[in-house]
């Protein structure tokens, strides 16, 4: 498809192109020339992943929760309550555990414990 658009309607979207094409779509884009405004554009809000308490975040919380949403940050960065950590999935904002270690016990289970990759 080739055509013309503003590129303030284009700022986020490539994350959106990502996701629908599930990595197999090609996007370019090139300047074509200044215009007027011509209309305003709709506003799209997506809702914010929030960290609930403070600590370093662990791989394990990421992984859990990467199905939330875009994470901004990865394993053993310091957060705070209420940083913003990621961009959720849907319109609300979420309180979220980024701090959640494993729960390590005595009694493993052959093959359980294998490496998380983000």
């Amino acid at each position: 498809l080739k055509f013309i658009a503003p590129s303030r309607g284009l700022i986020g979207y490539r994350s959106l192109f990502k996701q629908a094409t599930h990595g197999s779509g090609v996007m370019y884009t090139s300047f074509h020339s200044w215009a007027p405004r011509k209309a305003e554009l709709d506003k799209l809000r997506k809702g914010s992943l929030i960290s609930s308490a403070q600590g370093v975040s662990t791989t394990h919380a990421i992984a859990a929760l990467e199905a939330r949403g875009i994470m901004f940050i990865g394993p053993g960065t310091p957060v705070y309550v209420g940083m913003i950590i990621g961009e959720h999935n849907k319109e609300s904002d979420l309180d979220v555990n980024i701090t959640k270690a494993k729960q390590l016990s005595n009694m493993r289970a052959s093959g359980t414990d294998g490496l998380t990759v983000l």
